[in-house]
């Protein structure tokens, strides 16, 4: 089955959820309209309030908790403005699956970053929590998740990866989507300082992004290693009042065979465009595994259960 994904590469201001959604409802208008049989639409990365890293670090910990959202499969569930309510109600209009985040969501007592999937009936049917997380993210209270990045759209018959910023330096997390039958990996990311892939780097006047070799090549290694092509998808965050800065991260669409498809990506000059990408889902599988991958795997599942039993041995 053939799945057409369109990813909207767009610009959003800091702590500015209405005027955000606005943009994307525009985007979204705009993609369908030129696009008529997107099946997926694929939001820029933290479509409605921007990073954490582009916060002041005294404001971070206040956004977050003034920010973060509970999650219900029922959208209705949720608060008017609550971005779950917006992209459900996206999604049954255009009669499409929405993916975006992260968000800042909230569980109980913990809050996560986490990516969310919505179907054409206005359902949330997945959800990815971010695994690895940066200092300023834990010093911001944020739990990591669990659960490896996967969501199924059943109705296309398709299953896709999702990963979020410094996720990429693990092999492991993009083994266990090929484990689980993922046809397609989306990666989200906006500048941010990483201890893997280096510091936020002015590239012009009041603009800022990172070492994109390093990004490209871990984007293209893990490509590779499981066989399946890899979006990256960034977008731009514009900081205003007197910390007026542009935070740009390219849309970088990756092909295990021949790696970055160099005339699709998507970078400053290219803010307010889309991404259209095809995806065969009876072509594009992951690479079958290897006797070495089924080791590293059964290795993996008795260190989970040792550190288990050693927990539970705690209470």
């Amino acid at each position: 089955m053939r799945v057409v994904i369109g990813v909207i590469h767009e610009r959003v201001r800091l702590d500015a959820k209405r005027s955000n959604a606005r943009k994307l409802e525009e985007a979204i208008g705009r993609l369908m309209k030129a696009h008529g049989n997107v099946d997926v639409v694929v939001l820029p990365a933290y479509p409605f309030t921007g990073p954490l890293s582009a916060y002041e670090s005294s404001k971070v910990r206040r956004f977050v908790w003034s920010n973060a959202e509970r999650i219900s499969a029922d959208s209705t569930k949720s608060r008017h403005t609550s971005a779950i309510t917006t992209m459900s109600r996206w999604s049954s209009e255009y009669n499409v699956y929405i993916i975006g985040g992260p968000i800042v969501e909230r569980a109980g007592p913990k809050i996560y970053l986490t990516v969310i999937a919505t179907s054409p009936k206005g359902e949330v049917i997945g959800r990815y929590r971010k695994i690895s997380l940066n200092k300023l993210e834990e010093e911001a209270g944020i739990s990591s998740g669990r659960l490896p990045g996967l969501i199924r759209l059943e109705k296309l018959d398709a299953t896709i990866g999702v990963f979020v910023e410094d996720d990429i330096v693990y092999p492991e997390f993009f083994r266990l989507m090929q484990v689980g039958g993922a046809n397609i990996i989306l990666g989200f990311a906006l500048p941010y300082q990483s201890p893997f892939l280096g510091d936020v780097k002015q590239i012009g006047p009041n603009t800022f992004s990172m070492d994109l070799e390093v990004e490209t090549s871990f984007l293209i290694a893990r490509s590779k290693e499981v066989g399946l092509p890899i979006i990256l998808v960034g977008g731009a965050v514009e900081a205003s009042g007197s910390r007026e800065k542009l935070y740009i991260m390219p849309t970088i669409p990756v092909e295990p065979d021949t790696g970055v498809v160099k005339d699709k990506v998507k970078g400053v000059e290219d803010i307010g465009a889309n991404l259209v990408v095809e995806v065969d889902t009876a072509i594009s599988r992951p690479r079958p595994l290897g006797n070495i991958d089924y080791i590293a795997l059964k290795m993996m599942k008795t260190a989970s259960l040792t550190l288990l039993e050693r927990d539970q041995d705690l209470y």
